[in-house]
């Protein structure tokens, strides 16, 4: 990310390094008028030159300031945008904790790597800053400035070692973050039973709130403190620098007071920029560590064009396969639990009642049919090709309603455009939301609805998008008892004479017959309910 964007603007950069170099060379001229001096009769000829070095630092310092804000904003929406994409294409991983990483790298890792878009030109110019001061140093005195090499060469190791501690330090703290942003997004889930269980509240904030911000601040508090050792030691390097000098120049090295005292001002000088380079360091420890973050879920790029040399899957396929298919939940904390083995043929145009205990692994079983988690054995086949080589194609004729689903006001159509007045407003008749929710442009006028209005207008968007396969985890669930009969007697079979695949995860047993067959997963096992069954 940060090297395409570095290509992208190769020539804003390359300027931004050049002003720092205007700047470097104005301070190579400040530098000697000090050691020059000025007579009288020079003195008219001294104030100009100062007035024009000090116009023209001025003039690129604002415009480097000007192009330094302008790329870190491009850079900034650059990274946003780019990790968006990454996220609609990354794996889908089950569980809050994933959730959590991945908001809390949109948020504090890219925060951590906007800097670095300003980093080139700031090292440039204290580098170039930092030469001229080194070049000015060396034509006053050569031993001496020989003799503050050797005593930089001894000093920075310790430097070096602070920082290289930075890093490890604020990994656990970003670790540490990720736990508060997933508690956050636990206390936003649960407020409803929090607000009127206060025994139930208060055991949250004291085991489980306090203890992950507790956490979180002991990390805090151990990685600045790492920054403020490194700043404290580097910052102060030049200082002991210059108290040796001045004894060794004054002892050792034969030379005037006048050239010593230039000498010390020159490594006076020299603080500052070696300090900004300082400074530099942290932010780029963490800056690069966030990149190292980042890149999990760079594999995207290879998954969203996974397939793309294959043969593309045709619309007329005949069978959908699972073959083997078995899946381990991942994390100790689910104590090695898995489904399957599972051999399973999908007739396409079949309507098919999934059922079982709530955590007996239907939605799992769900996933694995709309393509979203991989099996940890077996295969996902469709007409014999593994899904992995079709999954684009075979996903594009999917319409998945899962337990927490999300609905989006703009309604599109199975073209994947904004679906038209005239066809939605039929739709939302006959699901019966005519009194509560109005379109217009192909927008909803509120998602914000109760829980079985919310069902209808997934159903909604499922209707407008006329997708082959339909995967519904509970769609029925939340329903009216009328608009529930409606579904299950008039919906389900008007998706059957439309050829459309139903896959249906259910508790409704009283509605078992409107269902080709009706399959019970328990205890990760598959089995298909007799016909008895289905007409009770």
């Amino acid at each position: 990310m940060i090297l395409c964007f570095m290509r992208a603007n190769w020539g804003a950069l390359l300027f931004l390094i050049c002003l720092a170099a205007v700047n470097a060379g104005a301070a190579f001229v400040s530098l000697s008028g000090v050691n020059g001096g000025a007579s009288a009769s020079g003195l008219v000829m001294a104030i100009a030159k100062a007035g024009l070095v000090i116009a023209l630092l001025i003039v690129s310092a604002g415009l480097s300031n000007y192009l330094s804000a302008r790329l870190g904003a491009d850079f900034v929406s650059s990274l946003r945008a780019d990790f968006a994409k990454q996220l609609l294409h990354h794996p889908y991983v089950p569980g809050l904790k994933e959730n959590a990483r991945g908001l809390s790298a949109f948020i504090n890792d890219i925060a951590e790597i906007a800097p670095l878009s300003l980093m080139a030109p700031l090292i440039a110019y204290n580098l170039l800053f930092s030469m001229v001061a080194a070049i000015y140093l060396f034509t006053i005195s050569a031993p001496l400035a020989a003799v503050v090499l050797m005593e930089l060469i001894v000093l920075l190791p310790v430097s070096e070692r602070l920082r290289r501690s930075i890093a490890p330090a604020f990994d656990k703290l970003r670790e540490a973050d990720d736990q508060v942003v997933s508690v956050v997004q636990s206390l936003e889930r649960t407020r409803k039973q929090l607000l009127t269980n206060r025994h139930r509240a208060s055991h949250f904030y004291d085991f489980i709130v306090m203890p992950s911000i507790s956490k979180s601040r002991m990390h805090m508090n151990l990685a600045h403190a790492r920054i403020g050792y490194f700043q404290a030691w580097s910052s102060n390097i030049f200082y002991i620098v210059v108290v040796l000098t001045v004894l060794i120049g004054s002892t050792a090295v034969p030379m005037s007071p006048a050239h010593l005292a230039s000498f010390i001002v020159g490594c006076i000088i020299l603080i500052g920029p070696v300090n900004a380079l300082v400074a530099t360091a942290p932010v780029l420890s963490r800056g690069i560590a966030a990149v190292k973050r980042l890149r999990r879920f760079e594999v995207s790029r290879d998954l969203q064009s996974a397939g793309s040399a294959k043969p593309h899957q045709q619309p007329d396929w005949k069978t959908i396969t699972l073959e083997g298919v078995s899946y381990f939940y991942e994390g100790a904390e689910n104590n090695g639990l898995m489904i399957g083995p599972i051999s399973l043929d999908i007739t396409r145009g079949e309507t098919i009642f999934l059922v079982g205990a709530n955590g007996g692994g239907k939605t799992t079983l769900l996933l694995l049919l709309s393509g979203l988690i991989q099996p940890s054995s077996g295969h996902l086949l469709v007409d014999q090709c593994r899904i992995d080589e079709v999954k684009s194609d075979y996903q594009a004729q999917l319409s998945v309603v899962f337990c927490d689903f999300h609905l989006f006001e703009d309604l599109l159509n199975e073209a994947g455009t904004p679906a038209r007045d005239d066809d939605i407003g039929p739709l939302i008749r006959a699901l019966g939301l005519k009194d509560v929710v109005e379109v217009s442009g192909g927008r909803l006028s509120t998602t914000d609805l109760s829980a079985g209005q919310r069902k209808r207008l997934a159903l909604l968007q499922l209707l407008l998008e006329d997708k082959e396969v339909l995967i519904l985890d509970e769609i029925a669930a939340d329903l009216d008892p009328d608009f529930k009969r409606y579904f299950y007697e008039q919906m389900l079979d008007d998706f059957k004479d439309r050829g459309k695949t139903v896959i249906l995860a259910t508790h409704d047993s009283q509605y078992f017959s409107c269902a080709d067959r009706v399959l019970s997963l328990e205890g990760g096992s598959l089995t298909v309910l007799p016909n008895s069954s289905l007409h009770a």
